[in-house]
C-alpha cells in the first residue's frame, strides 16, 4: 500500500516535468484540448494594502452601527413619547366622560370683595359665577394698588 501511495506522490510531483522520449529527445507535456476558469473559494494572506483597506471599511462600519443604534434609539423615545401622550389624552377624555365634567383655561372677570377679602371669579359678560378665591397680598400691590388691607 506504501508503495502504491509513493509511486501515486511521485507521479502527482513529476506530472508537469517534460519528458524525455525513447530516442533521448524532450517532449513538451501534452496541451489540454480546451482551457476553463472555475472559481473557487482559496485562501489568501493578506497583504498590508489588503489589511488597511479593512480597516477602513471596519471603521466605517462601526460608525454607522453607533449611527443606526443612536437613530434606533430617538425613533424608541419618540414612540414612547407619542404612546404615552396617547395614553394620556385617551385617560382625560374617558375620566371627563365618566365624571361629566371637565377643567379648562377660560378668560374670566375678577371682581375684588376687599371688605371679605375674597374675589370672585366670573364668566365674561356677566356671566355666572365660576369660583371665589381669598384675596393675597400680590393682590393688593398689583391689582389695587393704593387700597388698604383691611
Amino acid at each position: 500500500m506504501k508503495d502504491n501511495t509513493m509511486k501515486d506522490n511521485t507521479m502527482k510531483n513529476t506530472k508537469n516535468i517534460k519528458r524525455t522520449g525513447t530516442l533521448g529527445v524532450t517532449e513538451e507535456p501534452p496541451k489540454p484540448a480546451a482551457v476553463v476558469t472555475a472559481r473557487r473559494v482559496v485562501k489568501h494572506y493578506l497583504t498590508a494594502e489588503d489589511r488597511e483597506v479593512l480597516q477602513d471599511n471596519l471603521l466605517a462600519a462601526l460608525e454607522y452601527e453607533k449611527n443606526a443604534e443612536a437613530q434606533f434609539a430617538s425613533v424608541k423615545a419618540t414612540h414612547k413619547s407619542n404612546m404615552e401622550s396617547a395614553s394620556s389624552t385617551v385617560t382625560r377624555a374617558s375620566s371627563a366622560l365618566r365624571a361629566g365634567w371637565d377643567t379648562r383655561e377660560e378668560e374670566l372677570e375678577v371682581v375684588f370683595r376687599v371688605e371679605d377679602g375674597e374675589k370672585d371669579f366670573y364668566l365674561p359678560g356677566g356671566g355666572e359665577k365660576m369660583l371665589t378665591e381669598k384675596m393675597v397680598e400680590s393682590d393688593y400691590v398689583q391689582e389695587l394698588p393704593g387700597v388698604e388691607k383691611p
